[in-house]
């Protein structure tokens, strides 16, 4: 996914599209209708855009952005899909000679009980990826001891990776 972005003195304009050329044609439709809704019926001429201008930014969802007019916007409702992306993209390259075992158990287990950890500590793996999508690692008992977040933030982090895991698990690690 692509995210274009063109700053003005007043405003930062953002639009997204999977190719590069649809977050740009999004973005330049945003700025016609703006334009048109602050013309106010005088008919003044739409400021025309140079191509130049725009920044473009590859993402993914549940990705952090920093720049082109964004700092630190998350898509926060995706980021148990982003986390399960980028964990089963680690489980099978980690075990990938494993996978059709671990996914036969898996259909014959309990939710949640997971066969990855017969290959491996599959901890260590979620706990790669959720710190690959949020750029920090969980917040734990500890950093909730020495004041570092709130019993919120840790409960949050904690529904975060079960919420992957069933996710990746349930898919069969292809997401």
């Amino acid at each position: 996914m692509f995210m274009a972005t063109y700053e003005t003195r007043a405003f930062d304009f953002t639009a997204f599209g999977e190719k590069e050329t649809d977050a740009v044609n999004a973005l330049l439709n945003g700025w016609h209708s703006h334009c048109l809704e602050y013309d106010g019926g005088l008919g003044t001429e739409i400021t025309k855009i140079d191509r130049d201008e725009i920044n473009m930014i590859e993402v993914r969802v549940g990705e952090v952005v920093r720049g082109g007019g964004c700092s630190g916007a998350v898509v926060l409702d995706a980021l148990p899909e982003a986390i399960a992306a980028e964990f089963s993209a680690i489980v099978r390259d980690e075990l990938g000679e494993h996978l059709e075992a671990i996914n036969k158990k898996n259909a014959d287990n309990a939710p949640d009980l997971c066969a990855t950890h017969d290959y491996c500590d599959a901890n260590m793996l979620m706990l790669e990826a959720f710190e690959k999508v949020m750029f920090r690692e969980p917040f734990s008992g500890i950093a909730l001891e020495e004041g570092i977040c709130s019993e919120g933030d840790t409960q949050r982090d904690c529904d975060l990776l079960n919420a992957a895991w069933t996710i990746s698990a349930t898919q069969a690690f292809k997401n």
